[in-house]
């Protein structure tokens, strides 16, 4: 707000800026926030987890069969 120079005011009495930022953040959790995208956001982060899930899936395939070895490799040794 302050940025943009808005100053906060209904019926000419002053409202907090925690007030307004509020409202701001319950519209946005209602309505979306780009007219662009139809108020429902650009969809990057489906975008993203569309292209990248195969690769990630098999990084965590890997991580948890390393995980296994070491255990095992724990218990071979004791």
């Amino acid at each position: 707000m302050r940025a943009k120079r808005i100053k906060p005011s209904a019926n000419n009495k002053k409202v907090s800026e925690w007030f307004i930022a509020k409202r701001i953040s319950e519209t946005i959790g209602e309505k979306g926030t780009i007219k662009r995208f139809g108020y429902k956001g650009s969809g990057i982060i489906d975008f993203v987890y569309q292209n990248q899930k195969d690769e990630m899936l098999n990084n965590i395939f890997a991580a948890y069969g390393r995980d296994v070895q070491e255990e095992l490799n724990k218990i071979a040794n004791t």
